[in-house]
């Protein structure tokens, strides 16, 4: 610790000495800090408040009560007072000397005497009227019991001077006090009104509740644009009509709760109703909830704050209606005929490829990284970059989807998940599937009676340098990839949903693939990619 000395002149106090006395840093107030370097008188000491001045203190043996106090904040005692305190003497002169009676003589006015007169105060002064009463008797101020009737004198001191000396200013005159006095009544009166409209409506806005989530409701359903928007929905109608379609449904709903809590209830295979407490939601904003997240991809606790309610109540609510969905909709994605396919044929595919019964893809949607070294291996795509999950997807020529697999692995190839996905099953003797240069299956489609419309391979130059394709070969992969876009049409749409085109958690695997089914669905219901030929 470093050794401290007192700056007082004469003072040898030391902290290595003198372990029984204290010493105090010089104040910070700058103020303050020069009645102490005044006290001290020491030349030569320059102190600057904003630096550090830990070094210079003053020992307790300069102040009264060996400290700085309230009484006594400064130090007083120093060699050159001879460590006493200076008291000021008692004079004749001093104020500590004079008395009562002298202060009685100093120059102050003398009180005036007024005369008070007992009038009517209605009368003359209707807007003082109750305030002073002045009876007709009242006894002295010394209580002596002499009465002091009406005209009588006594001593009273004025501290201000309430007469107007000069009549020639304003509001001097009785007239124009008055005129005065008529006008402020008039706007008090107007102001006091003012005042009561604006408290009733302030009120109104008190009582009025503000509902983010039914303010929420009105801006999203008041267009087809924005029910587009916000659900990915066609239009209003389409709204209105789909809930129509789930009321029967939805009362036989079980909120999920878990992995092994959300079997089938006695409830719902019985005509009974579900039991326990009444659902926070009605079923519009539990579906306007779900179909926010798919389309918008906004996590549960923004949608909590939007719908007012908990993170955990908006998971259970996505869980369950994802699943409830999935399973309603199953029946939109199915497979057609060929005689369907061909009376709903566009135009552009009745001109070139008049047989074309399905167009296939694979689509991948990214997840997070996994922890696992195999799960990171399994789900990393080469032609991604990333880790995805991967699934199969088929859309007739019109760009409706009529086969959408489950999700698989990322680095599955295109012939094993056509394989395992059993597209295979649905193809009929004289089909013809259009599919990219990566899917190796005219075997299984041979196999099946069918054909596959696929760009041809560049083969090697005849000089043996470099790869080529033939004239007619280029007008073929023109044709067909004019005609396969519309898979990669259709697969945009269904990224539009940005729960399936961001990256998806790893606690939302289980639900993806009914995710992926449920946005095919409602894609099914958009106005056709390409035009119908007639």
């Amino acid at each position: 610790m470093p050794v401290r000395h007192c700056i007082a002149v004469d003072c040898t106090s030391d902290s290595r000495k003198n372990k029984d006395i204290l010493f105090f840093q010089l104040p910070k107030v700058e103020s303050v800090l020069k009645k102490w370097l005044d006290l001290v008188r020491r030349e030569g000491l320059n102190v600057d408040p904003r630096e550090d001045n830990r070094h210079n203190v003053v020992c307790s043996k300069h102040f009264v009560d060996g400290c700085p106090t309230f009484e006594h904040p400064l130090p007083t005692l120093f060699s050159y007072n001879n460590y006493k305190q200076n008291t000021p003497r008692k004079t004749k002169n001093s104020h500590q000397g004079r008395t009562t009676e002298n202060n009685c003589t100093t120059n102050e006015p003398t009180p005036k005497k007024v005369k008070l007169v007992k009038c009517n105060s209605e009368k003359w002064y209707p807007y003082v009227s109750g305030e002073i009463e002045i009876s007709d008797s009242c006894t002295d101020e010394n209580n002596n019991g002499r009465v002091a009737g009406v005209g009588s004198e006594f001593e009273m001191v004025q501290d201000h001077n309430y007469t107007c000396h000069n009549p020639s200013l304003k509001y001097c005159k009785e007239e124009e006090l008055v005129d005065r006095i008529i006008v402020l009544e008039t706007e008090c009166k107007e102001l006091h009104s003012e005042n009561k409209k604006l408290r009733e409506e302030n009120e109104k806005l008190l009582a009025r509740k503000v509902n983010l989530r039914d303010e929420l409701l009105k801006k999203v359903l008041q267009s087809d644009e924005s029910i587009k928007h916000f659900l990915g929905l066609p239009s209003v109608c389409f709204f209105t009509f789909f809930l129509q379609f789930l009321t029967p449904f939805y009362s036989k709903v079980s909120f999920w709760k878990g992995a092994g809590r959300s079997g089938s209830k006695n409830w719902q295979e019985k005509e009974q109703q579900k039991p326990g407490k009444k659902r926070k939601f009605t079923m519009l904003e539990e579906f306007v909830l779900v179909m926010m997240k798919l389309r918008l991809g906004l996590d549960n606790f923004t949608l909590s704050v939007l719908f007012g309610t908990s993170v955990g109540h908006v998971s259970g609510l996505f869980n369950t209606w994802i699943n409830f969905l999935a399973q309603i909709l199953e029946s939109v994605i199915k497979w057609p005929s060929s005689a369907k396919v061909k009376k709903h044929m566009p135009l552009s595919f009745k001109l070139k490829y008049p047989n074309t019964t399905s167009i296939i893809d694979c689509t991948e949607i990214f997840i997070q990284k996994p922890k696992n070294c195999s799960a990171q291996a399994s789900t990393w795509s080469n032609y991604k970059s990333h880790n995805t999950l991967k699934a199969l997807v088929a859309i007739q020529p019109n760009g409706a989807f009529t086969f959408v697999s489950k999700l698989w692995s990322g680095n599955i190839s295109d012939r094993k998940i056509t394989i395992d996905s059993k597209y295979i099953d649905n193809i009929c003797p004289g089909d013809e599937v259009m599919a990219d240069r990566g899917f190796q299956i005219r075997d299984l489609l041979t196999l099946k009676g069918a054909y596959l419309n696929m760009p041809p391979f560049t083969h090697q130059r005849k000089n043996g340098i470099g790869r080529m394709l033939t004239s007619k070969q280029i007008i073929e992969t023109r044709k067909i990839a004019s005609l396969r876009i519309h898979v990669e049409r259709a697969i945009r749409r269904l990224k539009s949903f940005r729960m399936l085109g961001g990256i998806l958690p790893l606690n939302m695997k289980n639900l993806s693939s009914a995710m992926l089914r449920v946005a095919a669905a409602f894609c099914n219901f958009m106005p056709p990619l390409a035009k119908k030929f007639k």
